[in-house]
């Protein structure tokens, strides 16, 4: 039996997933072109949101900041 180390079983679970969420995404988007492109569009500004507030260093630094000045 071969055997399973931690870069194995992500990328089995990578693998076992995307039908899960093929799925997801084609109930979510709709059927129609339109339907496509606005579920696209939302779904852009989403990650935009998503990016501004949890993936910037300054929101990060202020985050980081303010629970110093807790602590003291």
């Amino acid at each position: 039996m071969p055997h399973l180390n931690a870069a194995a079983a992500l990328q089995i679970a990578l693998l076992l997933s995307a039908v899960p969420a093929q799925y997801f995404i084609t109930r979510w988007s709709g059927s129609t072109a339109a339907q496509r492109f606005h579920a696209t569009t939302r779904l852009l500004r989403i990650w935009k949101q998503w990016r501004a507030s949890y993936l910037n260093a300054t929101a990060w630094t202020g985050w980081t900041n303010q629970q110093f000045s807790k602590v003291k």
